[in-house]
Parts: structure tokens; C-alpha cells; sequence
């Protein structure tokens, strides 16, 4: 712990390893290849936790052994590199979780790692960042559900690839960083009343009428069938024949008034 502040004395073990490797795969990519005595120095570790540290990160192949001026030192691997450019992007956003007493779990679904295993490419990384009031215990997103994620969308890039909707250019390099942030009270309200099959059940009708809400334009009689709709208490054809009938009801009501 004698790497990190007061501020960050809170931090979980493996978020204080997740912060230490950060820092070291960063004085890898500024300063180049590193003897242990040089990284000693610029980190501040103990041996035994800077030994430690190395092996995991050589385990991961971020890092490699290799020589500098003859002495053996440590330098980035590509998969490093191309690591340490989403860390730079993304470490000050999981870091103020991270001090406020949350935790970070980078390559949560092991998916990268089962692939680098095989010896095979992969190109996806995930990360699980949790705020200190959602615990392990209550986090709906199992490692199991990112692993599919991952897999649905390596299915879609592929159909996609093989439809010529996208064209994919092997001579260039970069990052892409597609993000999802979950609201706990919100995701659980949305699970309770089943929000994505509901919004794939609305018709046009009820659409028409949401448009309404969005232009304030709505009648209250409008907004209370489609409340009825939304709610379940009537059929989306009993909803269907309720709002022509109500329609031609208004209708004859603003002749009247005309």
C-alpha cells in the first residue's frame, strides 16, 4: 500500500494492482525499455511487489523481456501498447471510481485472455467498472452475459463484413471504445416491467402518440389510453379500436365547437 496516497488508501487489493500495473505499463511507453532498477526507481515499489507485478504483466504478454544497453529489461509488447492507448482514454474515469471506493476488473469476461491462450487474435478487451454502492454480490452483469456480449458482436461485425456493409483495412491501427454505462435503480425498474420487449411490441399507433409527447401536442384522453397500452390493461387491438373511437368522438366535439 505504501504506493498510494491517503485518498486511495480505500481501494480494494486488486484495484491497487490494477492502478500499480497502469503506472508501469505508462513509464514503458514514455521512457522505453526499462531495467527492474530503473523501474524500481521510477515506481517506488518494493522488489517483491514490483517482481510480482512484472510477472503478471508478462503473463498477460503486455510486457516483454528483451536487453537495453546489455542489461536485461522489460519493454511493451504490440498487444501492450495498443492497451496502454484504452488506458490512457478511459484510466481517469475508472480511477475517480476506484478512489471513491469502487472497484475495476479489467478483462472481466477472460475472453481476451482464452483467445491469446489458443494463440488466436481477438481485438475485444473488456472492462467491468463497479461504484462503491454496487457490491459483487448485487453487479447484474456476470462474466458470463460479457463473454456473449462479445461473441454477439464479433457475429454482427462478421455478417456485417461479409455483406460489404463495412470494409475493414488491415494497414491500419488504432482504437475503438464502445461504451456502456448502467444506471442500477434504472437497469432494475427496466428489468421489473420488461422495457425492451414491451418497446418491440409498440405499434405505430402508439408511436404516433409518443410523438405527441415529445411536441407536447398530446390530448390528455390520448395520453391516458396510452397509458392503458403501456400498462398492459387492454390489448394492442382493443387499443386499436378504442383510439378510432375515441378520435371520431374528439372529432365531433371540436365540429360541435367550430
Amino acid at each position: 500500500m505504501s504506493t498510494v496516497d491517503k485518498s486511495k488508501e480505500q481501494l480494494t487489493v486488486f484495484s491497487v494492482k490494477d492502478y500499480n500495473r497502469h503506472n508501469i505499463i505508462q513509464i514503458l511507453k514514455k521512457y522505453g525499455p526499462q531495467r527492474f532498477k530503473d523501474l524500481k526507481e521510477k515506481t517506488k515499489h518494493s522488489p517483491r511487489g514490483l517482481n510480482n507485478m512484472l510477472k503478471d504483466l508478462l503473463r498477460d504478454k503486455k510486457i516483454q523481456k528483451t536487453f537495453h544497453k546489455e542489461h536485461p529489461a522489460y519493454s511493451l509488447t504490440d498487444t501492450g501498447n495498443e492497451l496502454s492507448k484504452d488506458l490512457d482514454f478511459l484510466f481517469e474515469y475508472r480511477k475517480k471510481f476506484i478512489i471513491d471506493g469502487g472497484q475495476y476488473h479489467e478483462n472481466y469476461s477472460n475472453q481476451w485472455g482464452s483467445m491469446l491462450f489458443c494463440d488466436l487474435p481477438w481485438g475485444i478487451v473488456d472492462g467491468l467498472v463497479l461504484d462503491k454502492n454496487i457490491s459483487s454480490e448485487i453487479n447484474p452483469i456476470t462474466q458470463e452475459t460479457t463473454r456473449q456480449i462479445q461473441e454477439v458482436l464479433f457475429r454482427k461485425l462478421l455478417s456485417d463484413v461479409k455483406d460489404k456493409k463495412i470494409t475493414l483495412d488491415d494497414t491500419k491501427n488504432g482504437t475503438i471504445v464502445l461504451d456502456f454505462t448502467i444506471d442500477y435503480k434504472e437497469l432494475v425498474k427496466s428489468l421489473k416491467s420488461d422495457s425492451l420487449r414491451k418497446y418491440n411490441n409498440t405499434i405505430h399507433e402508439e408511436f404516433e402518440l409518443y410523438q405527441k409527447i415529445e411536441y407536447e401536442t398530446i390530448q390528455k384522453w390520448e395520453y391516458d389510453l396510452l397509458k392503458e397500452s403501456r400498462e398492459e390493461k387492454i390489448t394492442k387491438e382493443q387499443f386499436r379500436r378504442k383510439l378510432k373511437k375515441l378520435q371520431k368522438q374528439h372529432l365531433k366535439k371540436e365540429k360541435i365547437k367550430g
